[in-house]
């Protein structure tokens, strides 16, 4: 693989005169100082991405509570209208999905979450989506459909997410039987993901 300072040598013109065909033979070394001076355009752009890339990585790592805590207390309004609480789902596996409709990874794994729902099915494992949107529910269940989320949704407030511990976005954590978190998951999931999730919970005394 070339390195960056690899990749622009190779864009910079030869000093050599070209043979009467137009092909040059010998590709010139770029002078010190021209390195000098792509070292300091590109420098600080990979400085600066290198910053975003720890403190984004920072920011997601932190997101939802730790596995073995109890979950908080969760009361909503799913999208036709019943009430979901993880009190009345005690004993039973529950997965809850924070999500946006302006989050390109939460857009991204909808499909999936929907996937491993249907997979799940039948095994005392239940699964909410929780959107942040400042929208009325209606517009963004309608959105969620579009997108392949075929699984209930409900709104999640601000002191919610809170609640949950939820600074970054797509953030899963799934509940066990216990009550208590069994694993989080931050960034966008596949289904095989969440099914062996689920599967530990499941299996856990």
């Amino acid at each position: 693989m070339e390195s960056i300072l690899d990749t622009i040598s190779h864009d910079i013109p030869s000093s050599e005169p070209a043979t009467s065909s137009g092909r040059v033979e010998r590709v010139g070394k770029p002078e010190p100082s021209q390195l000098r001076r792509i070292v300091r355009l590109v420098g600080p752009w990979l400085v600066a991405g290198l910053l975003l890339y720890l403190v984004a990585d920072q920011i997601a790592g932190t997101s939802g509570p730790p596995p073995g805590e109890p979950a908080p207390a969760l009361a909503v309004t799913l999208s036709l209208g019943e009430p979901f609480t993880l009190a009345a789902h005690q004993g039973e596996v529950v997965v809850l999905n924070f999500w946006a409709t302006w989050c390109p990874a939460c857009r991204a794994e909808g499909p999936q979450l929907s996937l491993a729902g249907h997979e799940l099915s039948g095994r005392g494992v239940s699964l909410v989506g929780l959107s942040v949107d400042r929208m009325p529910l209606p517009s963004v269940v309608r959105l969620a459909r579009q997108l392949g989320m075929d699984y209930p949704i409900a709104m999640a407030d601000a002191e919610l997410a809170r609640s949950f511990s939820v600074e970054a976005l797509p953030t899963t954590i799934v509940v066990g039987k216990d009550g208590k978190v069994a694993q989080t998951f931050v960034g966008g999931i596949d289904a095989s993901q969440l099914g062996r999730a689920v599967n530990r919970a499941l299996s856990a005394d």
